[in-house]
């Protein structure tokens, strides 16, 4: 859950390509979760990763019709940022977290809008967002309480590379959580496989 919330609060390649770039956690059979960044969304269920029976894809994306309003019309109807339980009404830039098996959708979750692009509160974001990841990863995925979610990476570019505009780009590495740290959150102790 951390792990998310991290990456829709500093990437700008989803913000850019918005519903068509995304991050993908995937849980493999044998309980263990990977996390890959910025990977596109059409290529995920194409690849070897669609064939996966655990997987999620998190992408930010706008609300339906949110180009058929003025943004600044405040007489348009607007859900409250703090609205989480009517999170998949919002029509500004929101995440948006899918869970796959096999290439087909068993569930959506919509992280609340935020309009300072801060999806960070407790009652608002990370908790439904940690209930959802709880749901979703329940039963019999639980007893693997070993399986240790690898250091993000990013399709086809190293952890640090250095750019011909001059500066350094890092690909942080999330630390080594396990499923349960997923998704308990900030108050799970990380465990090394």
């Amino acid at each position: 859950m951390d792990a998310v919330i991290a990456r829709v609060n500093r990437t700008s390649a989803l913000w850019q390509l918005f519903a068509s770039m995304g991050d993908l956690l995937v849980v493999s059979r044998d309980g263990s979760a990977h996390y890959y960044e910025e990977v596109p969304v059409d290529y995920v269920h194409d690849s070897e990763f669609g064939a996966e029976g655990s997987y999620f894809v998190i992408t930010l994306e706008y609300g339906p019709n949110h180009d058929q309003h003025d943004p600044f019309d405040v007489s348009v109807g607007r859900i409250k940022q703090s609205d989480a339980n009517n999170a998949e009404k919002g029509r500004y830039l929101h995440p948006v977290v899918r869970h796959f098996s096999a290439r087909t959708l068993l569930s959506e979750h919509h992280v609340a809008e935020n309009l300072e692009n801060e999806w960070s509160g407790q009652t608002t974001h990370r908790e439904p967002l940690r209930a959802f990841l709880a749901r979703e990863l329940g039963g019999r995925e639980q007893r693997h309480v070993g399986a240790a979610l690898a250091p993000a990476r990013s399709i086809g570019v190293p952890a640090l590379e250095r750019s011909d505009d001059g500066y350094t780009h890092i690909r942080s590495a999330i630390p080594a959580l396990t499923r349960q740290a997923i998704c308990a959150g900030a108050n799970a102790v990380p465990t090394i496989p």
